[in-house]
């Protein structure tokens, strides 16, 4: 498995990152922290990357991500609130690029 495929290097990313970073659940998604849009470089940015339960994606994509103008600071903050109200310390593994 390497990067070269979206399916591929979600799996390999998330086996890597089996918590989701906000609740501690199993992680089922990845999550590109500044919305990529379709702009390639910004999708492939490993640090914009963070793993999430589906709950939690499903979440910061419907109240987050969905604007033209994507409320950026505000998930940052509710991502750091939730981590510290369960409690979580852990963090995302980098995932080495074979691109």
């Amino acid at each position: 498995c390497d990067w070269s495929s979206d399916v591929c290097s979600s799996d390999l990313y998330l086996s890597i990152n089996t918590r989701c970073y906000t609740c501690g659940d199993k992680s089922q998604a990845v999550d590109h922290l500044k919305a990529h849009k379709g702009e390639e470089e910004l999708f492939w940015k490993i640090d914009n990357m963070v793993p999430l339960c589906h709950r939690c994606h499903n979440y910061c994509t419907a109240v987050f991500d969905k604007f033209a103008v994507q409320k950026f600071n505000e998930k940052l903050n509710w991502l750091s609130r939730i981590r510290e109200k369960n409690s979580l310390d852990f963090r995302v593994k980098v995932v080495p690029r074979e691109r």
